[in-house]
């Protein structure tokens, strides 16, 4: 899912500036919430 905010695509930087650590659970609940956040952004957009 490509989508950028404020310049940034938001998942990829977001994974990026974990990268080497391992993600605890928390880290990949907080994922999953921006993912849904996002897409539920781009159909109001559409």
């Amino acid at each position: 899912m490509e989508y950028q905010i404020g310049g940034y695509q938001a998942l990829d930087k977001w994974l990026k500036d974990r990268k080497g650590r391992v993600l605890s659970l928390e880290d990949i609940k907080h994922y999953c919430k921006v993912v849904t956040a996002i897409r539920k952004t781009m159909l109001f957009l559409q």
